[in-house]
Protein backbone atom coordinates (compact mmCIF):
# COMPACT_ATOMS: atom_id res chain seq x y z
CA UNK A 1 0.00 0.00 0.00
CA UNK A 2 1.02 3.56 -0.87
CA UNK A 3 1.73 5.68 2.39
CA UNK A 4 1.02 9.77 2.28
CA UNK A 5 2.06 11.80 5.31
CA UNK A 6 1.62 15.43 5.49
CA UNK A 7 3.71 17.08 7.61
CA UNK A 8 1.84 20.90 8.22
CA UNK A 9 3.48 23.40 10.40
CA UNK A 10 0.90 25.31 12.13
CA UNK A 11 -0.20 29.16 10.87
CA UNK A 12 1.54 32.14 12.13
CA UNK A 13 1.05 32.98 15.83
CA UNK A 14 1.49 35.90 17.77
CA UNK A 15 4.57 36.13 19.35
CA UNK A 16 3.46 36.55 23.11
CA UNK A 17 0.92 34.92 25.26
CA UNK A 18 0.68 35.84 29.10
CA UNK A 19 -0.51 32.07 29.36
CA UNK A 20 2.63 30.73 27.99
CA UNK A 21 4.01 29.60 24.48
CA UNK A 22 1.54 26.89 24.44
CA UNK A 23 -1.13 29.54 24.77
CA UNK A 24 -0.34 31.72 21.94
CA UNK A 25 -2.81 32.33 19.37
CA UNK A 26 -3.47 32.41 15.61
CA UNK A 27 -3.20 35.47 14.17
CA UNK A 28 -5.64 36.67 11.79
CA UNK A 29 -3.02 35.95 8.27
CA UNK A 30 -2.50 32.63 10.51
CA UNK A 31 -6.04 31.79 10.45
CA UNK A 32 -6.50 32.96 6.62
CA UNK A 33 -3.68 30.86 5.97
CA UNK A 34 -4.64 27.09 7.83
CA UNK A 35 -8.11 28.10 5.50
CA UNK A 36 -6.17 28.58 2.62
CA UNK A 37 -4.48 25.01 3.31
CA UNK A 38 -7.60 23.49 3.65
CA UNK A 39 -9.32 24.54 0.57
CA UNK A 40 -5.88 23.26 -1.56
CA UNK A 41 -6.04 19.63 0.30
CA UNK A 42 -9.73 19.72 -0.66
CA UNK A 43 -9.73 20.98 -3.97
CA UNK A 44 -6.68 18.29 -4.53
CA UNK A 45 -8.82 15.65 -3.09
CA UNK A 46 -6.18 14.98 -0.73
CA UNK A 47 -8.23 13.89 2.79
CA UNK A 48 -6.19 11.96 5.34
CA UNK A 49 -7.61 9.20 7.31
CA UNK A 50 -5.57 10.24 10.50
CA UNK A 51 -4.36 13.59 11.50
CA UNK A 52 -2.19 13.90 14.76
CA UNK A 53 -1.99 17.70 16.26
CA UNK A 54 0.46 19.00 19.00
CA UNK A 55 -1.33 20.45 21.92
CA UNK A 56 -0.57 23.91 21.41
CA UNK A 57 -3.42 26.28 21.10
CA UNK A 58 -1.86 27.61 17.68
CA UNK A 59 -1.24 24.17 16.04
CA UNK A 60 -5.11 22.76 17.31
CA UNK A 61 -6.55 25.77 16.14
CA UNK A 62 -4.68 25.68 12.75
CA UNK A 63 -6.13 21.78 12.63
CA UNK A 64 -9.58 23.38 12.96
CA UNK A 65 -9.72 25.69 9.89
CA UNK A 66 -7.52 23.93 7.88
CA UNK A 67 -10.48 20.71 8.68
CA UNK A 68 -13.29 23.57 7.84
CA UNK A 69 -11.80 24.79 4.83
CA UNK A 70 -11.25 21.35 3.35
CA UNK A 71 -14.57 19.29 4.49
CA UNK A 72 -16.70 22.01 5.16
CA UNK A 73 -19.78 19.87 5.75
CA UNK A 74 -18.03 17.19 8.79
CA UNK A 75 -16.90 18.44 11.94
CA UNK A 76 -13.30 18.61 12.89
CA UNK A 77 -12.16 15.09 13.66
CA UNK A 78 -8.24 14.92 14.81
CA UNK A 79 -6.24 13.59 17.72
CA UNK A 80 -4.03 15.58 20.22
CA UNK A 81 -1.08 14.40 20.81
CA UNK A 82 0.89 15.77 23.69
CA UNK A 83 3.73 13.96 22.21
CA UNK A 84 3.73 16.50 19.41
CA UNK A 85 4.00 19.91 21.45
CA UNK A 86 7.86 21.11 20.66
CA UNK A 87 8.73 17.14 19.72
CA UNK A 88 12.48 16.58 18.90
CA UNK A 89 12.76 14.87 15.66
CA UNK A 90 13.42 11.29 17.53
CA UNK A 91 9.58 11.09 18.99
CA UNK A 92 8.73 12.67 15.85
CA UNK A 93 10.13 9.81 14.39
CA UNK A 94 8.47 6.91 16.52
CA UNK A 95 5.27 8.95 15.54
CA UNK A 96 5.29 8.25 12.30
CA UNK A 97 6.91 4.48 12.42
CA UNK A 98 4.33 3.20 14.90
CA UNK A 99 1.19 4.33 12.64
CA UNK A 100 -0.77 1.25 11.91
CA UNK A 101 0.09 -0.02 7.99
CA UNK A 102 -3.92 -0.20 7.41
CA UNK A 103 -3.66 3.66 7.24
CA UNK A 104 -2.68 5.27 4.04
CA UNK A 105 -2.53 9.13 4.77
CA UNK A 106 -1.43 10.41 8.07
CA UNK A 107 -1.30 14.25 8.45
CA UNK A 108 1.16 15.94 11.31
CA UNK A 109 0.76 19.19 12.43
CA UNK A 110 3.04 20.63 14.83
CA UNK A 111 6.59 23.05 14.87
CA UNK A 112 9.70 23.87 13.85
CA UNK A 113 12.54 22.79 13.98
CA UNK A 114 11.46 19.75 14.43
CA UNK A 115 9.36 19.35 11.39
CA UNK A 116 11.74 20.51 9.29
CA UNK A 117 14.15 17.47 10.58
CA UNK A 118 11.49 15.12 10.18
CA UNK A 119 11.49 15.80 6.19
CA UNK A 120 14.73 15.62 6.01
CA UNK A 121 15.13 12.58 7.97
CA UNK A 122 12.36 10.53 5.89
CA UNK A 123 12.75 12.26 2.29
CA UNK A 124 16.31 12.92 2.18
CA UNK A 125 17.89 11.41 -0.37
CA UNK A 126 15.06 12.51 -2.37
CA UNK A 127 15.60 15.97 -1.63
CA UNK A 128 19.14 16.08 -2.18
CA UNK A 129 18.77 14.75 -5.54
CA UNK A 130 16.26 17.62 -6.06
CA UNK A 131 18.43 20.13 -4.74
CA UNK A 132 15.75 20.91 -1.90
CA UNK A 133 16.05 21.77 1.67
CA UNK A 134 13.06 22.84 2.51
CA UNK A 135 12.75 24.95 6.27
CA UNK A 136 8.72 24.83 7.20
CA UNK A 137 7.61 28.24 7.13
CA UNK A 138 4.34 28.96 9.05
CA UNK A 139 1.37 27.13 7.39
CA UNK A 140 3.48 25.50 5.24
CA UNK A 141 3.13 21.75 4.55
CA UNK A 142 5.11 18.70 3.13
CA UNK A 143 3.87 15.74 0.99
CA UNK A 144 5.28 12.48 1.42
CA UNK A 145 5.47 8.95 -0.25
CA UNK A 146 6.14 5.85 0.32
CA UNK A 147 6.00 2.25 -1.11
CA UNK A 148 6.72 0.17 2.22
CA UNK A 149 5.68 0.21 5.97
CA UNK A 150 5.63 3.25 8.07
CA UNK A 151 8.24 2.26 10.27
CA UNK A 152 10.34 2.08 6.35
CA UNK A 153 9.24 5.64 5.38
CA UNK A 154 10.65 7.11 9.03
CA UNK A 155 13.83 5.47 8.44
CA UNK A 156 13.82 7.56 5.14
CA UNK A 157 12.13 5.74 2.05
CA UNK A 158 10.20 8.88 1.38
CA UNK A 159 9.98 10.94 -1.53
CA UNK A 160 8.78 14.50 -1.70
CA UNK A 161 5.51 15.03 -3.79
CA UNK A 162 4.75 18.71 -2.74
CA UNK A 163 6.72 20.96 -1.10
CA UNK A 164 3.88 23.97 -0.39
CA UNK A 165 4.20 27.19 1.37
CA UNK A 166 0.70 29.10 2.42
CA UNK A 167 2.37 32.28 0.14
CA UNK A 168 1.96 29.98 -2.71
CA UNK A 169 -1.59 29.17 -2.24
CA UNK A 170 -4.19 31.00 -4.33
CA UNK A 171 -5.11 34.28 -1.64
CA UNK A 172 -8.90 33.37 -2.21
CA UNK A 173 -11.27 30.73 -1.68
CA UNK A 174 -13.43 28.66 -4.27
CA UNK A 175 -17.26 29.22 -4.60
CA UNK A 176 -19.66 27.93 -3.45
CA UNK A 177 -18.05 24.68 -2.51
CA UNK A 178 -14.18 23.33 -3.16
CA UNK A 179 -14.92 22.27 -6.50
CA UNK A 180 -16.43 25.71 -7.10
CA UNK A 181 -15.26 28.34 -10.23
CA UNK A 182 -16.42 31.32 -8.75
CA UNK A 183 -13.29 32.95 -6.14
CA UNK A 184 -14.52 34.36 -2.71
CA UNK A 185 -12.21 36.20 0.17
CA UNK A 186 -13.19 33.94 2.67
CA UNK A 187 -13.69 30.19 2.74
CA UNK A 188 -17.36 29.47 1.39
CA UNK A 189 -19.08 28.36 4.61
CA UNK A 190 -18.74 31.99 6.00
CA UNK A 191 -21.32 33.35 4.20
CA UNK A 192 -23.89 30.74 5.37
CA UNK A 193 -25.03 32.10 8.53
CA UNK A 194 -27.16 31.59 11.43
CA UNK A 195 -28.23 33.58 14.56
CA UNK A 196 -30.60 33.44 17.27
CA UNK A 197 -32.91 36.13 19.42
CA UNK A 198 -32.16 35.92 22.70
CA UNK A 199 -35.47 36.78 24.36
CA UNK A 200 -37.50 36.14 28.51
CA UNK A 201 -41.10 37.08 29.31
CA UNK A 202 -40.24 39.28 32.15
CA UNK A 203 -41.60 39.70 35.69
CA UNK A 204 -44.42 42.21 33.79
CA UNK A 205 -45.38 40.08 31.24
CA UNK A 206 -43.97 41.65 28.80
CA UNK A 207 -41.04 40.33 26.31
CA UNK A 208 -37.15 40.99 26.90
CA UNK A 209 -34.55 40.36 24.31
CA UNK A 210 -30.55 39.98 25.24
CA UNK A 211 -28.82 42.22 23.18
CA UNK A 212 -24.70 42.03 23.11
CA UNK A 213 -21.89 44.15 22.14
CA UNK A 214 -20.65 43.84 18.71
CA UNK A 215 -16.90 42.27 18.68
CA UNK A 216 -16.20 45.86 17.44
CA UNK A 217 -17.64 47.83 20.31
CA UNK A 218 -19.50 49.64 18.02
CA UNK A 219 -22.89 48.23 18.31
CA UNK A 220 -25.39 46.17 19.61
CA UNK A 221 -26.08 42.92 17.81
CA UNK A 222 -27.61 39.53 18.43
CA UNK A 223 -25.52 36.76 18.80
CA UNK A 224 -24.80 35.18 14.65
CA UNK A 225 -21.59 33.40 12.98
CA UNK A 226 -21.07 31.01 10.35
CA UNK A 227 -22.67 27.79 10.32
CA UNK A 228 -20.29 25.51 11.88
CA UNK A 229 -19.09 22.48 9.57
CA UNK A 230 -20.90 19.42 11.20
CA UNK A 231 -23.52 21.40 12.36
CA UNK A 232 -27.29 22.62 11.03
CA UNK A 233 -28.33 25.87 11.31
CA UNK A 234 -30.26 26.00 14.77
CA UNK A 235 -27.53 23.70 16.11
CA UNK A 236 -24.76 26.27 15.30
CA UNK A 237 -26.93 29.35 16.34
CA UNK A 238 -27.16 28.00 19.74
CA UNK A 239 -23.56 28.01 19.58
CA UNK A 240 -23.25 31.67 18.97
CA UNK A 241 -25.58 32.11 21.53
CA UNK A 242 -23.44 30.75 24.14
CA UNK A 243 -20.51 32.16 23.24
CA UNK A 244 -21.29 35.67 22.32
CA UNK A 245 -23.75 36.22 25.02
CA UNK A 246 -22.77 33.53 27.59
CA UNK A 247 -26.67 32.64 26.86
CA UNK A 248 -28.22 28.84 27.54
CA UNK A 249 -31.23 27.49 25.53
CA UNK A 250 -32.83 25.61 22.80
CA UNK A 251 -33.77 27.31 19.19
CA UNK A 252 -36.32 26.99 17.48
CA UNK A 253 -36.01 23.76 14.77
CA UNK A 254 -37.22 26.07 11.92
CA UNK A 255 -36.17 29.74 11.43
CA UNK A 256 -38.10 32.95 12.15
CA UNK A 257 -36.38 34.72 8.76
CA UNK A 258 -33.97 35.01 6.83
CA UNK A 259 -32.25 38.32 5.81
CA UNK A 260 -28.80 39.32 3.84
CA UNK A 261 -26.12 41.26 4.02
CA UNK A 262 -22.53 42.28 2.08
CA UNK A 263 -19.42 41.36 3.56
CA UNK A 264 -15.86 39.91 2.59
CA UNK A 265 -16.99 41.03 -0.91
CA UNK A 266 -20.23 39.34 -1.56
CA UNK A 267 -23.69 38.41 0.15
CA UNK A 268 -23.67 36.38 3.26
CA UNK A 269 -27.32 35.03 4.06
CA UNK A 270 -28.48 34.28 7.16
CA UNK A 271 -30.97 32.09 9.22
CA UNK A 272 -32.37 33.81 12.69
CA UNK A 273 -34.38 31.34 15.00
CA UNK A 274 -35.83 32.13 18.57
CA UNK A 275 -34.22 31.11 21.55
CA UNK A 276 -35.90 31.24 25.02
CA UNK A 277 -32.94 31.72 27.24
CA UNK A 278 -32.88 29.17 29.92
CA UNK A 279 -29.90 30.48 31.52
CA UNK A 280 -26.84 33.06 31.32
CA UNK A 281 -23.14 31.82 32.26
CA UNK A 282 -21.96 33.77 35.05
CA UNK A 283 -19.66 36.43 33.42
CA UNK A 284 -16.50 34.33 34.89
CA UNK A 285 -17.26 31.25 32.68
CA UNK A 286 -18.52 33.32 29.62
CA UNK A 287 -16.13 32.83 26.86
CA UNK A 288 -16.79 36.57 24.99
CA UNK A 289 -17.67 38.37 28.05
CA UNK A 290 -15.73 41.60 26.75
CA UNK A 291 -18.70 42.40 24.58
CA UNK A 292 -21.40 42.86 27.40
CA UNK A 293 -25.08 42.05 27.42
CA UNK A 294 -27.98 43.80 28.47
CA UNK A 295 -31.60 43.05 28.53
CA UNK A 296 -34.22 45.24 26.85
CA UNK A 297 -37.67 45.69 25.86
CA UNK A 298 -39.10 44.84 22.58
CA UNK A 299 -39.10 48.46 21.41
CA UNK A 300 -35.81 49.45 22.64
CA UNK A 301 -34.36 46.47 21.17
CA UNK A 302 -35.96 46.87 17.49
CA UNK A 303 -34.77 50.51 18.02
CA UNK A 304 -31.34 49.35 18.89
CA UNK A 305 -30.67 47.11 16.17
CA UNK A 306 -29.41 48.59 12.82
CA UNK A 307 -29.11 46.24 10.26
CA UNK A 308 -32.62 46.75 8.14
CA UNK A 309 -33.74 43.07 7.33
CA UNK A 310 -32.82 42.01 10.90
CA UNK A 311 -34.99 45.03 12.52
CA UNK A 312 -37.96 43.81 10.45
CA UNK A 313 -37.83 40.34 11.39
CA UNK A 314 -37.55 40.85 14.99
CA UNK A 315 -40.20 43.12 14.50
CA UNK A 316 -42.12 40.89 13.63
CA UNK A 317 -41.60 38.33 16.45
CA UNK A 318 -41.57 40.54 18.90
CA UNK A 319 -45.60 41.30 17.76
CA UNK A 320 -46.29 37.64 17.45
CA UNK A 321 -44.91 36.87 21.15
CA UNK A 322 -46.67 39.79 22.39
CA UNK A 323 -49.17 38.85 25.10
CA UNK A 324 -52.83 39.60 24.24
CA UNK A 325 -52.09 38.92 20.72
CA UNK A 326 -55.08 37.46 18.79
CA UNK A 327 -54.18 33.49 18.18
Amino acid sequence: MKRILTILRHGEAETYNPGGDAARQLTEKGKLDAFRVGAFLGQSELYPDRIEVSSAIRTVSTAEKMHKSMLPDRKPAFIINPALYNAPLETLTDIVAQQSDDTHHVMIIGHNPGLTSLINQIAGQDLRAKRIFPSLAPASLAIIEGDGPWRDLAAGAGRVVQLKDARQLPQDFPWPDNKGTERRERPDYFYRQSSVIPYRIGKNGKIEILLVMSGSGKNLVIPKGAIEPGMNASESAAKEALEEAGAIGTPAPIPIGRYEYDKWGASCTVEVFAMPVDRLLPEKQWEESFRTRKWYGGAAAVEAIKRDGLKDILNRFIQDVSPGKPS
